[in-house]
């Protein structure tokens, strides 16, 4: 026996596995979430254990005959589940396993993110504190651990994690304050709940249909869904796809102008920077409106809106990818203009562009922006939208900190034909105003001409820096 144990939360991954409920019930082959569902357990198991520096124990639900493969992991213990509730569950694993062990961490099965490099840096990190925490985008955690029998679980009010009063995180990080315990947490996970989490995966684990070889623990659950991806995909017309930072006060504005058509089905994809205001906390109440996944909000992983916009364009379903602004309010019927629009004749385009506030010269700049635009020379406050194979064939916007949308249609005049939709889009001047119209649009040429001249991005972003900040 060795000092640290890893418990392994699952049903049992046999043929029939059940659960996933939620994914089931909205997909036509239910027999393909027990595959994914199987293989994504299967996977997991054999990540953790090729460790020889923690016992693998399989707390398991479900019928041990059933599952014939167990026998191939003679280093696992398996043991069955106590009846009760998941807090119940897991306060009785902590109170067993802590008296053996010196260290536990329980993991759930459906968390992809948790690797084996996750675990061996969640025992090295309660070597100096008594509770170590993934928290997952849920609300929720994908693993929590131990090595001081701390009492997180019983006073927790909800562990349904699609109750509106459930808040698991929030609830156990104010428990562990209460015993002044010390408490190490991981970055953000996520874990499988709906069928667009499975497409989220996909998303990541491959590319061209080809496993990503820092995914290559997950080869079963790779070949599972490149066989049956089909299933848990919603295709749509249209993604619309907001990058936002520090939007408090524009954001849900920008959500409400967006009118849904009968005709043209539509998602909208939110991408937060790391915003230091309450951005993401409107978003999420604003989210509860629409509980069947049309809003989805994610987190960049990298600063900068380009990495935002490719970030949101992993995960869209569309066919036609629309890139908003959080500032800027779409016209009426848009939806349907951006679907009748952009074809295989015409690859790209963007609205005409008008101002919300009133000063003299926005008139002039918003003319000059509407016909530099039907060159071909489209910026992103014009809300560029793109066929989502054009824009992956293309690589995405470059990962550039400034001046990735010139960048992008540089690119776009070169392979195909773009258009400027007649009806207006109404954008913020905000940064006009704030260091004067003149000043800051002589700086937005001065940086285009500098970018035709391939001036490196230091040198654009000290330009910009020195005057405008």
């Amino acid at each position: 026996m060795r000092d640290h144990a890893l418990i392994f939360i699952s049903r049992l991954p046999t043929d029939h596995m059940s659960g996933k409920t939620r994914i089931k019930k909205d997909v036509t082959h239910p027999s393909a979430v027990n595959d994914f569902t199987k293989n994504l357990c299967l996977d997991m198991l054999n990540e953790y254990q090729t460790s020889s520096q923690y016992d693998i124990i399989f707390s398991y639900h479900g019928e041990l005959d059933d599952f014939p493969i167990q026998k191939k992991w003679n280093n696992i213990l398996f043991t069955p589940q106590e009846d009760g509730s998941l807090g119940e569950k897991m306060k009785y694993m902590v109170d067993t396993y802590l008296t053996q062990y010196k260290k536990i961490i329980l993991v759930g099965s459906d968390i992809p993110n948790i690797t084996h490099q996750t675990i061996q840096e969640g025992f090295q990190q309660l070597e100096h504190h008594d509770i170590i925490i993934a928290p997952a985008e849920d609300q929720g955690y994908g693993c929590i651990g131990f090595s001081k029998n701390i009492d997180v679980f019983s006073d927790i009010q909800s562990w349904d994690s699609g109750a509106p009063e459930y808040d698991l995180m929030t609830e156990t990080l104010t428990l562990i304050q209460k015993t002044q315990a010390s408490c190490f947490l991981f970055p953000l996970v996520y874990d499988i709940d709906y069928k667009q989490d499975v497409v989220r995966l996909w998303n990541e684990i491959q590319n061209n249909n080809v496993l990503h070889t820092k995914y290559i623990y997950l080869k079963q659950t790779f070949q599972s869904l490149r066989e049956n991806i089909s299933a848990f995909q919603d295709q749509k017309d249209v993604s619309i796809i907001i990058p936002c930072y520090n939007e408090e006060n524009t954001i849900i504005n920008t959500l409400k102008h967006i009118q849904e058509d009968p005709n043209v089905t539509h998602e909208i994809i939110i991408v937060d920077g790391g915003s230091t205001d309450t951005t993401v906390d409107v978003i999420q109440e604003f989210i509860k409106l629409y509980p069947n996944g049309y809003i989805r909000l994610f987190s960049s992983p990298l600063p900068g809106r380009a990495a935002q916009m490719n970030h949101g364009a992993k995960f869209a379903q569309g066919n036609i990818l629309a890139f908003l602004h959080a500032d800027t309010l779409l016209p009426e019927s848009a939806i349907q203009t951006i679907y009748t629009n952009i074809t295989d004749k015409c690859i790209a385009g963007c609205f005409s562009l008008k101002f919300q506030e009133s000063h003299t010269l926005l008139p002039l700049i918003s003319r000059h922006s509407n016909r530099r635009a039907k060159t071909g020379m489209m910026y992103g406050d014009q809300c560029i939208c793109i066929q989502k194979e054009v824009f992956m064939d293309m690589g995405g916007y470059k990962d550039i900190k400034i001046m990735e949308d010139v960048d992008l249609s540089y690119r776009l005049k070169k392979i195909g034909k773009t258009i400027v939709f007649p009806s207006f889009l109404t954008t913020s001047a905000r940064r006009l105003l704030q260091h004067g119209v003149i000043k800051t649009s002589m700086v937005y040429k001065l940086l285009r001409i500098l970018f035709f001249f391939n001036a490196s991005q230091k040198t654009l972003l000290s330009v910009y820096k020195k005057i405008l900040r």
